[in-house]
């Protein structure tokens, strides 16, 4: 639903860029990796009691965290494919 919902407002009605988007999508493998191998390193999660609204704030700030990271690569021109 939500792709459908992207492509209507990106595309289709061209309301939107989708700009965010496209630095994450430049350099995929890396940030998947990156967030894999440094998860439990970097400060991207700490220990808190387990409920949803905690889960819901790590995982918004972790994409968030990672989407600047693929920004910065973006701008620097470091593009890396498999």
């Amino acid at each position: 639903f939500a792709l459908m919902v992207m492509f209507y407002i990106i595309d289709v009605k061209e309301w939107w860029t989708g700009d965010p988007l496209v630095f994450p999508g430049m350099n995929p493998i890396v940030l998947f990796m990156g967030h894999e191998i440094l998860e439990d390193y970097f400060p991207l999660r700490w220990q808190s009691a387990k409920n949803h609204e905690m889960t819901l704030f790590f995982s918004c700030w972790g994409a968030t965290f990672w989407t600047f990271v693929a920004w910065r690569m973006y701008k620097k021109k470091i593009i890396i494919s498999l």
